[in-house]
């Protein structure tokens, strides 16, 4: 009666301790936001107002973290020049 009685206890507190874990402990990852999609101006417009507004769809965060965009402009294919940052999703 004793062993079983160990047993049956050895199991219960199997069963408790399994379903009990605690995932706060457990290290979660982050996922990197959707792409903004650019809307205006035209990719690779010429003759632009140097007061041109930009706007995009704004990006979407999968584990709702706040977004903030880092705005570049240059002549050059990968532009290098931060001209601002937002967390809009226009800039002018």
């Amino acid at each position: 009666m004793k062993t079983q009685f160990k047993i049956t206890l050895l199991a219960f507190l199997l069963i408790v301790f399994s379903c009990s874990k605690d995932n706060s402990t457990e290290e979660q990852t982050n996922q990197a936001p959707t792409a903004p999609k650019l809307l205006a101006p035209a990719n690779e417009s010429t003759n632009v107002d140097v007061t041109l507004p930009f706007s995009w769809e704004a990006a979407t965060d999968a584990d709702g973290d706040s977004i903030s965009y880092n705005v570049y402009a240059d002549t050059t294919t990968n532009p290098t020049t931060l001209i601002g940052t937002t967390s809009e999703n226009t800039f002018e």
